[in-house]
C-alpha cells in the first residue's frame, strides 16, 4: 500500500507542477557566489526533458570550465544521469548510468550518490534503486572507483548550466528543484527527500525550490548556506555577432601581418578534408593583408598519427618560397615525429639557428617588416631552463630586434598565465618543467625587447590578449589562439588568426577569419592593440 500511494504522489505531483518548472538559456547564469565548502556526495533534483531527447541534456549543477575540481551534475546523451567529476592531477571520472533515460517528457526525481567507502556509485529515480556502478571511466581507461577520490569544487556552481564559455551545456528542459548534500543518502532517505528536504538535516549543502523563481535576481537557499543569484552570461555571443560579413570589419590600416594556425588537432584528425582550406586562405589573403610569416602554435596532430603528419607537411610545403613559415611542437605531436616531418633542408634553411644541433623543436629567424626588425622565436612546450636561457641570450644580443616569442602554452583562456590550477598545465599534462607563470617569471619579464608571447592549447572561443609589463617598463603583449574546440563544435571552420601591424609596429590589429565560412569569427574577436 505505501508504495501505491508512493507511486501516486509521484503521477500527481508531476502533474500538478508541469508548467512551474525553471527553464534555462545560454545568456543567463543562475550562479553561486562561493564554491562549496565540503564536497558532495549525493546529487538531486526534480527535472523534466522532452521524451526521448537525444543530445545532451545539459547541466543540472555543474561549475565545469576546463579547470582543476570541477564537477557537473547533468543529463548527458540519449537521457542518461551522469557525474563527470575532475579532481587532482586532472584526473577524470565519466560516472554514467547507461541503462537509465531521464527524458521522458514528465517530471521525475533524479539522484545519484557517490560512496567512496564502498566504491560504489548509484542512482536512483522516483526514490527507487535503478542501477549502480563499480567501475567507471578514468581518462580513457575504465577503472575501479576504489581508486577515484572526490573533489571538492574551487569555483562556484551554476544551476541549469556550468562554466563554460557561453554556457552551451545549460539545461535544455525544467527544473523544480535542485539539492546536494555532503553525506551519502540511503534509499529512504531519497524518498523523503524528494518532498520535504529538511532544511536543518546537518549534511545538506543547498537545497532551491525553482517552482516559484523564474525573473527573482535572488534565489533564496532553503538550507541558508549558498544563495543563488540570476545573472547575464557575460561571454554570451549573439547569434547575429558569431559571423561577421568583411564590411562589417573595421579594416584600419594594416602595413603588413602575420598569420597564426591555433591547435589544429581537430581538424588534422576529424576533418581532413578541410585541412587544405587553412593554406587556401593564407594564400588568398596574402596580397591583401601582406602576409610576411606564417606560424602553427603547435598540436599539429591530435593523435600523432603518420597520416596527420604527411597531411600536415603537404599542406605547409605550399608555403614554402611563397611566404616564411614555421611551426613550434604541442604535447599532441611526437618530437620525433614532428622532427621527420618538418626538419627538412629547406625548413632548417627558413631558420637563423637552433638550440640542439639536429632538432628543430627550438629556433629562431629574423625578420625585417614596416620599420622594424624582429626576432622570432619557436620554443617548445613548457620549454627547459637553459632554452629559456639561451632565448634570453640571443634576445640581449640584438638589442635592435623587437622580440617575438611562439610557445604551445603560455596563457589560459582567463587571461592569465597558466598555472598548476589551470587546465592541463605542462608541469602536470606532459612532465614539462615549465608552466606560463614560470615562463614569465624566468623570462618573459625579464627581457627588455620583448613584444609578444603568442601561444595555443587551451581551446576557446576567444582570441585572449594580455598586456603586462615587464621589469624594464616594457609592454608585453600575450596571445592566445586555440580554435580546437571551434573546430569540434561547428564541425571544421578553419580559423586562422591575422595579426596585421601599423608601419611603425606600435599597433596590432587581430582578425579572426574562417577559411570554411569567408567570414570572420565573433564580432569581439576583431579589435586594435595599442603594443606600446
Amino acid at each position: 500500500m505505501k508504495k501505491l500511494i508512493f507511486a501516486i504522489c509521484v503521477l500527481l505531483c508531476g502533474a500538478c507542477l508541469a508548467a512551474a518548472g525553471l527553464s534555462f538559456r545560454p545568456d543567463i547564469y543562475y550562479t553561486q557566489k562561493e564554491p562549496l565548502a565540503v564536497p558532495a556526495h549525493t546529487y538531486e533534483a526534480w527535472l523534466r526533458l522532452p521524451k526521448d531527447f537525444r543530445g545532451r541534456g545539459g547541466s543540472i549543477a555543474g561549475n565545469y570550465d576546463m579547470s582543476s575540481f570541477s564537477v557537473v551534475y547533468e543529463v548527458h546523451a540519449e537521457g542518461h544521469p551522469r557525474l563527470y567529476i575532475e579532481g587532482k592531477g586532472h584526473r577524470q571520472a565519466n560516472i554514467t548510468f547507461k541503462s537509465i533515460n531521464a527524458a521522458t517528457g514528465k517530471f521525475l526525481h533524479m539522484a545519484i550518490t557517490l560512496d567512496e567507502e564502498k566504491h560504489e556509485a548509484k542512482c536512483y529515480i522516483n526514490g527507487k534503486l535503478r542501477e549502480t556502478l563499480t567501475e567507471v571511466p578514468m581518462y580513457t581507461e575504465t577503472k575501479p572507483l576504489s581508486e577515484f577520490e572526490t573533489v571538492q569544487p574551487n569555483i562556484p556552481l551554476v544551476i541549469g548550466g556550468d562554466k563554460r564559455f557561453g554556457n552551451g551545456a545549460y539545461f535544455h528542459g525544467q527544473l523544480l528543484s535542485v539539492a546536494e548534500f555532503s553525506t551519502v543518502r540511503s534509499e529512504k532517505e531519497i524518498r523523503s527527500d524528494m518532498y520535504d528536504p529538511d532544511p536543518k538535516d546537518p549534511g545538506l549543502l543547498f537545497y532551491y525550490d525553482l517552482r516559484k523563481s523564474d525573473g527573482k535576481d535572488v534565489i533564496e537557499d532553503l538550507a541558508g548556506n549558498y544563495p543563488l543569484y540570476h545573472e547575464p552570461n557575460p561571454y554570451f555571443i549573439q547569434p547575429e555577432d558569431t559571423w561577421v560579413e568583411e564590411k562589417d570589419v573595421d579594416n584600419s590600416p594594416i602595413a603588413w601581418s602575420m598569420a597564426f594556425l591555433g591547435d589544429t588537432q581537430v581538424l588534422n584528425d576529424v576533418y581532413p578534408d578541410k585541412f587544405h582550406l587553412l593554406m587556401d586562405g593564407i594564400l588568398a589573403k596574402k596580397d591583401e593583408y601582406n602576409i610576411k610569416y606564417v606560424m602553427g602554435l603547435g598540436d599539429i596532430t591530435n593523435r600523432n598519427l603518420p597520416r596527420e603528419w604527411e597531411l600536415a607537411k603537404e599542406q605547409y610545403d605550399r608555403l614554402t618560397g611563397v611566404i616564411p613559415w614555421g611551426v613550434v611542437i604541442g604535447n599532441h605531436d611526437g618530437s620525433k615525429e614532428y622532427n621527420a616531418a618538418f626538419g627538412t633542408p629547406e625548413y632548417r634553411a627558413s631558420c637563423d639557428g637552433f638550440f640542439e644541433e639536429g632538432k628543430i623543436d627550438n629556433s629562431y629567424r629574423f625578420l625585417t617588416a614596416g620599420q622594424n626588425k624582429y626576432i622570432i622565436f619557436t620554443l617548445e612546450y613548457g620549454p627547459r631552463d637553459e632554452v629559456m636561457e639561451w632565448a634570453g641570450k640571443l634576445i640581449d644580443e640584438h638589442p635592435e630586434c623587437k622580440a617575438v616569442i611562439t610557445t604551445h602554452n603560455y596563457l589560459f583562456r582567463d587571461g592569465t598565465t597558466m598555472d598548476e590550477k589551470d587546465s592541463y598545465p605542462p608541469t602536470i599534462c606532459g612532465g614539462r618543467p615549465n608552466n606560463g607563470d614560470h615562463m614569465w617569471d624566468k623570462f618573459v619579464r625579464k627581457h627588455r625587447t620583448i613584444q609578444l608571447v603568442i601561444c595555443g592549447h587551451d581551446p576557446f572561443d576567444m582570441v585572449v590578449c594580455r598586456q603586462e609589463k615587464g621589469d624594464a617598463g616594457n609592454m608585453v603583449t600575450a596571445l592566445l589562439i586555440d580554435p580546437q574546440s571551434t573546430d569540434a563544435v561547428r564541425k571544421g571552420v578553419c580559423l586562422i588568426c591575422f595579426l596585421g601591424f601599423s608601419g611603425d609596429g606600435k599597433k596590432a590589429y587581430v582578425r579572426y577569419w574562417s577559411a570554411d565560412q569567408k567570414k570572420y569569427y565573433i564580432r569581439a574577436n576583431q579589435y586594435g592593440i595599442d603594443l606600446e
